[in-house]
C-alpha cells in the first residue's frame, strides 16, 4: 500500500501482522471443531492458545528467502498427524 493514499486504520487492517492474526483464528475455529469432532485431542486449541501467548512475546520477523507453509492447518481432512505438544505423547 502506498503510505500517502491510506488511513492509519487502513494499514492496521492489510498489515502483515493483521493477516497472520486473522489466521490463527481461524486455524483455531478449525481445531475446536475438530475437537467437537473427537478427531483431535481435547484441549489442542487451548494448548495452541497458550504457544501463541509466549510466541507473542518473542516476535521475529522471518527472514529473507524463507516461504512459510500455507493452507489450513486441519488441510483438507488431513488432521494433523503428530503430537500438539508434550502432554499429547
Amino acid at each position: 500500500m502506498i503510505d500517502r493514499y491510506t488511513t492509519p486504520e487502513m494499514t492496521r487492517l492489510w498489515s502483515e501482522a493483521n493477516r497472520y492474526r486473522t489466521w490463527l483464528r481461524v486455524e483455531l475455529a478449525a481445531t475446536e471443531a475438530w475437537e467437537a469432532l473427537g478427531e483431535v485431542p481435547a484441549g489442542t486449541a487451548q494448548r495452541i492458545r497458550e504457544k501463541r501467548s509466549r510466541a507473542e512475546s518473542v516476535q521475529q520477523p522471518v527472514p529473507a528467502g524463507v516461504s512459510l507453509p500455507g493452507g489450513c492447518l486441519a488441510g483438507a481432512r488431513g488432521v494433523p498427524q503428530g503430537p500438539a505438544g508434550p502432554g499429547d505423547r
